[in-house]
């Protein structure tokens, strides 16, 4: 039997919250237990999801594996003290950018091209205190460090 290839449909489409719960139905668990069974069982569960936990001990982000297994996120999230340390970069035309800043860490990034929508560049850091953000295709945005 042939494999068939799925086929997207391209539509634009807007969407605004109207409540605290999440846009889609199976990314947000209240235990590690129901999120695991989630990744195992579900068919529609897939490499590469990223879902939480949250519950009174607090919130995790978890990331489904290949072998759809679990792996906890273990990048850290930014403490809004630290926002305003924020670094503003804005780029044209180009496929990367080299930031040298005097934070004292390795930053998160944040992409964004010109109409707001953010972007997933591949991210180094040469060094604690420079960062390079490269892309596909030459274009114009802002990368934000915090």
């Amino acid at each position: 039997m042939a494999a068939t290839q799925k086929i997207y449909n391209t539509v634009l489409t807007g969407y605004k919250r109207v409540d605290d719960k999440p846009l889609e139905a199976n990314t947000l668990f209240s235990s590690v237990e129901d999120a695991s069974a989630y990744a195992k069982n579900d068919p529609t569960a897939y490499p590469g999801q990223i879902i939480s936990v949250s519950n009174s001990r607090g919130s995790q982000i978890y990331i489904i594996t290949p072998s759809y297994d679990l792996q906890e996120n273990t990048k850290e999230i930014v403490p809004v003290d630290r926002l305003k340390e924020q670094v503003v970069v804005r780029f044209t035309n180009a496929n990367m950018v080299h930031i040298d800043h005097d934070l004292g860490y390795r930053p998160s990034v944040v992409m964004t091209d010109d109409y707001g929508d953010s972007l997933a560049p591949a991210v180094r850091y040469p060094s604690i205190n420079s960062v390079e953000v490269s892309w596909n295709g030459y274009m114009t945005g802002y990368i934000y460090l915090v």
